[in-house]
């Protein structure tokens, strides 16, 4: 039996990097979303953004908004781990990452999960130092090139289910979903315009995410919409179209 599908969640990866954060945030709540995720790369969002005091503000508008933290994501070209040039920078960064996921959701209520791209051979000590500081901060890392056997499964690490990454490889996202031995720790879903068919659909895709046993909130990815800077509540209403008991 199917339970409740997962909402959608705004995600502030693909909109304008001239948007501010916290007005993106405050739309997302006047457009109707009840939960975000938070773009860790995002300038005003990066961990070296926000000390203290502004990661208390970010959560207190949350709170305010009565918006729920869907979790962050770290889009770092995925070779950057396994080069002697930026594997430093990067892994201090996902670790950053992590620690400011792991403050704010001792703040307000917030999904534990990372979504960041590790490649599956060649970073090896690059994803050691990133499990460790996860499982200290209690955070699970979803990675999108692990969905079609792209690397170990082994906590914290585990599978973001990414349905555009899929389908430029030739893989259905919903065979795949079927497929994986546990729920994915972390779902996207890309929306296409009003004029094209959404891949996958909508109501397909959700439901065989309820069935699988995943919990979190869906994040909207925006990086392939006609007007990513208009698009998130015309995604939001196809989404909410497809679930009759939605909100």
């Amino acid at each position: 039996m199917i339970g409740a599908l997962p909402q959608l969640a705004m995600s502030t990866l693909g909109v304008p990097a001239s948007h501010a954060p916290r007005k993106l945030i405050e739309r997302a709540a006047a457009e109707g979303f009840r939960a975000v995720l938070l773009d860790t790369a995002r300038p005003g969002i990066r961990p070296r953004d926000l000390d203290r005091s502004a990661r208390r503000g970010l959560a207190s508008l949350l709170r305010r908004l009565e918006l729920t933290l869907a979790g962050a994501e770290l889009w770092i070209p995925p070779e950057h781990f396994a080069s002697p040039e930026h594997c430093d920078r990067a892994v201090a960064a996902a670790q950053g990452a992590i620690d400011l996921l792991a403050e704010l959701s001792g703040l307000i209520a917030a999904d534990r999960t990372l979504t960041l791209t590790l490649p599956a051979q060649g970073a090896e000590e690059a994803a050691d130092a990133i499990s460790g500081v996860a499982l200290r901060a209690e955070v699970g890392i979803a990675c999108p090139d692990r969905s079609a056997g792209g690397g170990e499964q082994r906590p914290p690490l585990g599978v973001c289910l990414d349905p555009m990454l899929l389908e430029r490889r030739g893989e259905d996202a919903i065979a795949v979903l079927t497929g994986l031995t546990r729920p994915p720790q972390a779902a996207r879903w890309s929306y296409r315009g009003s004029r094209r068919a959404q891949s996958p659909d909508p109501l397909a895709y959700a439901s065989a995410l309820s069935v699988v046993g995943f919990s979190g909130a869906v994040a909207l990815d925006l990086r392939d919409a006609p007007d990513p800077d208009h698009d998130a509540q015309p995604a939001l209403a196809a989404w909410r179209r497809a679930d009759p008991f939605s909100d």
